[in-house]
């Protein structure tokens, strides 16, 4: 359940960081035509830096956590098979025991 939500979380901040950036992208684009035909950049396009940071680190927060959550979760299957080879062989320790006791 929490590596659902985790994977499911990681997987929005994801999309949303995409989609801010194509988003600022787009305006940067109309500001660098305005810039082109005036003297100086306004604020406004000069603030849309501070949002290709967010978009930058919501992507890439989103893809790390994505990474670590399906990195875990290969761990986790891992070991469950490791525990359950080593749980076959000591049941079949344990039969060998019982059969030699039988013989003596």
């Amino acid at each position: 359940m929490f590596r659902g939500a985790t994977i499911l979380l990681s997987l929005a901040a994801l999309a949303v960081g995409i989609w801010v950036i194509t988003r600022v992208h787009t305006l940067d684009a109309v500001c660098a035509v305005k810039t082109n035909s005036l003297a100086g950049a306004s604020t406004s396009c000069i603030n849309q830096v501070s949002f290709y940071f967010v978009g930058f680190a919501l992507t890439a927060g989103g893809l790390i956590t994505l990474m670590l959550a399906l990195l875990m979760m290969v761990k986790r299957d891992r070991r469950v098979r490791s525990s359950e080879q080593q749980s076959v062989v000591l049941k079949q320790v344990h039969h060998e025991d019982e059969s030699l006791r039988d013989v003596a």
